[in-house]
C-alpha cells in the first residue's frame, strides 16, 4: 500500500510477520500435543479414547498374537497405520507414549510436507529480494 511516495508495508515486514505467526502456531501445536486431554473429560472408557481406540488390533497382535475381539477392527480400516503401530509396539513395547509418539511424528511429517510443497509452488512469490 502506498501513501504518496512512502510504503506502509514492505515485503520484508510481511515475511517477518508470516514467520512470527508460523513459529507461534508451531509452538502451540507442540505444546498441545504433549499436554494431553482436559481434566474434565470422562474417562469411563479411557482405553478406547484418543489413540487407544485405533491401536487395539496392533496392541492385541503384539501381546496375544491375534486381533482384538469385537466388531470394530482398525487393521481392516487402515492397514498401513496398523502395520506401523505393530512395528513400534514390537520394538519399544506397548504403551500410550508409543502410540502418541507415532501420531506426533506423522503430524510433524505432514506439516513439513505441506511447507515443502508450498515453498515449491509459491517460492517466486515469497522469495526475499
Amino acid at each position: 500500500m502506498r501513501i504518496g511516495s512512502a510504503t506502509i508495508f514492505d515485503k520484508t515486514s510481511t515475511l517477518d510477520l508470516a514467520d512470527t505467526c508460523l513459529c507461534g502456531v508451531c509452538r502451540c501445536a507442540i505444546a498441545l500435543a504433549f499436554h494431553g486431554p482436559a481434566k474434565w473429560l470422562s474417562w469411563s472408557a479411557g482405553l478406547y479414547t484418543d489413540e487407544g481406540f485405533y491401536t487395539l488390533d496392533a496392541r492385541h497382535w503384539v501381546l496375544f498374537r491375534h486381533i482384538a475381539p469385537g466388531n470394530f477392527h482398525d487393521s481392516l480400516l487402515s492397514p498401513g497405520l496398523s502395520v506401523m503401530q505393530r512395528a513400534i509396539f514390537g520394538a519399544f513395547g506397548v504403551s500410550d507414549l508409543c502410540s502418541r509418539s507415532l501420531s506426533v511424528v506423522l503430524s510433524l511429517a505432514t506439516i513439513v510436507f505441506v511447507l515443502v510443497c508450498a515453498a515449491k509452488i509459491f517460492w517466486r512469490r515469497i522469495r526475499p529480494i
